[in-house]
């Protein structure tokens, strides 16, 4: 009896995984169906439960009564969604290489930003409000800052915006053994 619990269990896995990983394709065309696409979904179309990338990307981008300077912290947001997926923040030389792996499908996973958004530039960097490149500093393998130059766009000024997650306070007070 154990034997065929475990041999059903690893058959619904199986079916699981099978069904994950086969390329999804469109059934032929019967005869009684038209040649021409009548209304509705075409089989390309990504299913409306399923997101084609992060919703928060739409939020990226000039929107009448959004204050800019929320930004960053939306974008830190999409980075920290990355780390909860994959265990860690991008890693890259500078903000480019950062979208390349952002905006490049993995697998069954889609982009977590579309390539064309309007936000990259030619060379694949995100920009600011400021349409200036964003600064990502490592600070640690579990802590990675946002910066914006702000609207005067140069870096390291007292209108950078800098996004970072939050941290516990420092500890005050006498230390105790």
């Amino acid at each position: 009896m154990k034997r065929l619990l475990a041999l059903s269990i690893v058959a619904v896995i199986g079916l699981l995984l099978w069904s994950q990983v086969r390329p999804v394709t469109a059934p032929p065309p019967s005869p009684a169906m038209p040649s021409t696409p009548g209304p509705g979904p075409s089989p390309a179309t990504p299913s409306p439960s399923v997101p084609s990338v992060h919703p928060m990307t739409a939020d990226l981008g000039p929107t009448p009564g959004r204050d800019p300077h929320a930004e960053p912290q939306q974008v830190l947001v999409l980075l920290d969604a990355w780390r909860r997926v994959t265990g860690r923040f991008p890693v890259a030389e500078d903000n480019a290489g950062l979208m390349r792996q952002l905006t490049a499908r993995s697998g069954n996973r889609p982009p977590l930003i579309p390539p064309d958004h309007p936000r990259l530039n030619a060379r694949g960097e995100l920009l600011d409000p400021w349409d200036t490149p964003y600064f990502f500093h490592h600070v640690a393998a579990q802590h990675l800052d946002v910066r914006s130059a702000g609207p005067d766009r140069i870096f390291y000024t007292d209108d950078d915006i800098v996004a970072s997650p939050s941290r516990p306070p420092p500890a005050t007070g006498p230390i105790t053994p």
